[in-house]
């Protein structure tokens, strides 16, 4: 195999990673109140919050927590689509997905600090959009 087609494996992963990320928060946050949880919520969100991956197999201080993940797998996805020099043709294209890679990480930063309903339920749209623009510059 090829190291560009390692590059192009590894960026698709990891783009499913972080919308199943996305989404996990997604849905963690819409499921609790119709779950009868609502007074619950902030303490189960924190302690969600702070958990560490992986949860066996390693020391605690090697675990990675858990926000952390997003913001890892945005940053590799950035170093990845660089590597590859895939940019569009469509200068448009190109400066809105860098904005909105801009704006994913910057509500992961903000995730990484605090967990509020923006940073729970924005990673999902944000991560989405640059999956649909990263489809539609293939096509360009």
């Amino acid at each position: 195999m090829s190291l560009h087609l390692l590059l192009v494996w590894l960026h698709l992963v990891t783009a499913v990673v972080l919308t199943g990320f996305a989404l996990y928060w997604a849905i963690l946050r819409l499921a609790l109140p119709r779950l009868g949880l609502s007074k619950r919520m902030p303490e189960l969100l924190a302690a969600a919050h702070g958990a560490r991956w992986p949860h066996v197999g390693l020391p605690f201080q090697l675990r990675l927590p858990v926000p952390w993940l997003g913001l890892l797998a945005t940053l590799f996805l950035a170093a990845t689509g660089l590597l590859l020099g895939e940019a569009p043709a469509d200068v448009l294209l190109w400066r809105a997905k860098l904005l909105l890679v801009g704006l994913l990480l910057f509500v992961q930063l903000a995730f990484l600090v605090r967990v509020t309903d923006w940073t729970l339920l924005g990673q999902l749209p944000l991560a989405l959009l640059v999956v649909l623009l990263s489809a539609l510059a293939i096509r360009s």
